[in-house]
């Protein structure tokens, strides 16, 4: 093989190449580094992300996000905050996630100071969405139990073994109906007893364990209360409102007196649904009337027309308020000249005193822990509640009281 001198080799490649420039055949030199050849991996949407586009996206039910997706302050569950609510997700593999809106997510966050803290507030992670059960009506599952909404009942949480029997019972479709309030321990001492009620009906967990449905008998004894009985105690009250009246009038005012008893205002609509006032959910009341007269000399008497609602609760242990709320006065002077028109309006406003003064508290057995006074509709949520003995009560309105069993 002949030798090739070094003059040679820079001949063959250029001039320049000895001295370390780039070669004239167009080759750069010195040579540039090997390419980094980077593979690129599609990252997998978080379960928030894939729940957030299946609900629509910015343009869905949950709207535009309002912060960054971030743990939850047990540091394994996550969350993410919209401007209609709040999808979190347990942290655990191979789960969704879901959303929680309206009510139930107020009702959630309310002793919450952060969206991180929902799911440590007792329930848990949801384990569904929130689902609509009617107008403005809604449910929503979790780990340890439920929240239920309806604008009558107010929003509240039933949990532990209280929901397992609910749920058993078919929950807010079944024969209870909705929570009227949480579930709540009926004690500080451990094992705390549980008490939960219902529209119709309530259930109780003796120490946390397995719970039952309330009846309203001991033995013999019943603790209800027909609608005859209710309305004879409604004459009492109102007997008493009126002696009241009478015996601090002025001396120039006319003496008023009642004209047969309360009657019911529809006897077949007899009472109200639920309410709720600022965080209470109010009982059914009554839907009552009574006619009034003022005698007054020479003259046709005045008729007054009051039609009114009655509530009843549990004030204790041992009694029942009873209560005249959201009265009506009605005044017929009959044409009478001697009642000018200034006068029928201070009847009126002082008839109206008389009203919202009207109640008393109706005593009930000793020695038993009443839970709940319940007016029904129907009787099928308190246990040994028949459809006989319903009717035998006077139906709907019938007053139920539902007490802690003697275990």
């Amino acid at each position: 093989m002949p030798n090739i001198s070094l003059l040679e080799i820079a001949q063959l490649l250029g001039s320049n190449a000895v001295s370390g420039m780039a070669p004239k055949v167009g080759l750069k030199w010195p040579p540039p580094p090997p390419i980094s050849v980077r593979k690129v991996v599609a990252l997998t949407p978080s379960a928030i992300a894939q729940k957030y586009a299946v609900l629509g996206g910015p343009a869905g039910k949950m709207g535009p996000p309002t912060g960054a997706e971030d743990f939850c302050s047990d540091n394994t569950g996550r969350f993410r905050s919209y401007k209609n609510g709040v999808i979190y997700w347990s942290g655990v593999a191979g789960t969704k996630a879901f959303e929680v809106d309206g009510p139930i997510l107020t009702k959630l966050l309310a002793d919450s100071p952060s969206p991180a803290f929902g799911p440590q507030q007792g329930l848990g992670y949801p384990t569904s969405d929130v689902a609509t059960a009617g107008t403005d009506t809604f449910i929503s599952h979790f780990q340890k139990g439920a929240m239920y909404s309806k604008p009558t009942t107010g929003t509240h949480a039933v949990w532990g073994p209280i929901f397992d029997l609910y749920e058993k019972l078919g929950e807010a479709g079944g024969v209870l109906g909705f929570p009227i309030t949480d579930v709540a321990g009926l004690s500080q001492n451990a094992p705390v007893d549980l008490f939960g009620d219902f529209e119709n009906g309530g259930l109780f967990s003796k120490g946390g364990g397995t719970a039952t449905q309330l009846a309203a008998t001991v033995g013999n004894n019943s603790n209800t209360r027909s609608l005859q009985f209710v309305l004879s105690q409604v004459n009492a009250i109102l007997d008493a409102a009126v002696a009241n009246y009478n015996n601090t009038k002025g001396p120039d005012d006319y003496a008023v007196a009642m004209q047969g008893g309360p009657a019911l205002q529809d006897p077949n609509n007899p009472i109200t649904d639920y309410s709720v006032i600022g965080a209470l959910t109010q009982n059914r009341q009554y839907k009552l009337q009574q006619n009034l007269f003022v005698s007054v000399p020479i003259w046709k008497d005045v008729t007054i027309g009051i039609t009114f609602d009655l509530l009843l609760s549990l004030a204790g242990p041992t009694s029942v308020a009873a209560k005249v709320t959201t009265a009506s006065v009605n005044i017929d002077t009959h044409g009478n000249p001697a009642i000018p028109a200034s006068d029928v309006q201070k009847y009126h406003d002082k008839i109206m005193v008389l009203a919202s003064q009207a109640g008393a508290d109706i005593s009930l057995p000793v020695g038993i822990s009443f839970l709940s006074a319940k007016v029904l509709t129907t009787p099928i949520g308190v246990a040994e509640l028949t459809a006989q003995n319903f009717q035998d009560l006077g139906g709907p309105g019938a007053l139920v009281l539902l007490f802690e069993p003697l275990l």
